[in-house]
């Protein structure tokens, strides 16, 4: 039996998921769900450290809770990973991290917060909650994890000095936002996700347009 409560903030009425009911379910869901704490589970016989805000399952049993097919389950489940809504983190169980937990429990959910989850400060040289260098310093020790790029540029298909370069390039849009990284892999994995998603738009867009016109030279 379920237990305890979740202090879910009104605000997240206002969510462009919340008019879809299938999203909407499956983030309070999530939210209900997640860890409210850092705790240590054994999973499919490995142990594992699932963190605030994170829940693991499978997605066999999230289709009997939710009353659904699997593969509505990852379409949904993708749906809010490409919105910047949820992290799947790679495993052999579906270890699902909501990127803005701390957003949705918070008591002042306003303005001051973004998608990324990370408090927006005001953009000037008193205010920005890091210096440039310091940006780059945790740039520079992420690209020091040899296994952790390598799983990055995996997933994403990238050299490592396309690595490199997309992480100069989000560094500095969070040093002009004035934006704190919490987490650099977190933060970059988002970054690429969204990257990916606008690169396959663009090219779905090209591709109709390349049908009408073939459509229209054959009229």
């Amino acid at each position: 039996m379920s237990q305890g409560f979740v202090p879910i903030h009104r605000k997240i009425l206002d969510e462009w998921f919340w008019t879809n009911s299938k999203y909407a379910q499956a983030m309070i869901w999530l939210l209900l769900k997640a860890n409210h704490e850092d705790h240590e589970v054994t999973f499919k016989g490995a142990k594992r450290t699932i963190k605030r805000g994170e829940h693991i399952t499978t997605y066999r049993d999230l289709a009997e809770d939710w009353g659904c097919s699997k593969s509505t389950i990852e379409r949904t489940l993708r749906a809010l990973e490409e919105e910047g809504e949820i992290r799947i983190i790679e495993t052999k169980a579906t270890h699902i991290k909501i990127i803005r937990y701390e957003q949705f429990l918070a008591s002042d959910f306003d303005k001051n917060w973004d998608k990324s989850g990370t408090e927006v400060g005001l953009n000037n040289n008193d205010n920005n909650i890091y210096t440039f260098a310091e940006y780059q310093s945790a740039k520079n020790e992420f690209l020091s994890d040899n296994d952790v790029v390598d799983k990055m540029r995996s997933k994403y298909s990238k050299t490592l000095a396309r690595i490199d370069q997309e992480s100069t390039l989000m560094i500095k849009h969070y040093y002009k936002k004035g934006k704190q990284i919490e987490d650099f892999e977190d933060a970059l994995d988002t970054w690429l996700l969204k990257g990916k998603v606008m690169f396959e738009d663009a090219k779905q867009r090209e591709y109709e347009k390349e049908q009408a016109l073939d459509t229209m030279m054959l009229k």
